[in-house]
């Protein structure tokens, strides 16, 4: 549910870190 969602988001924002790119709606989109 909401901690799967979570972890997801995490791991999205974690990749856009790496990157240097963060975008609220990119990683928003998954929850």
């Amino acid at each position: 549910g909401l901690q799967v969602s979570l972890t997801a988001v995490q791991t999205e924002i974690e990749r856009y870190k790496n990157k240097g790119q963060i975008d609220g709606g990119s990683f928003r989109r998954e929850v």
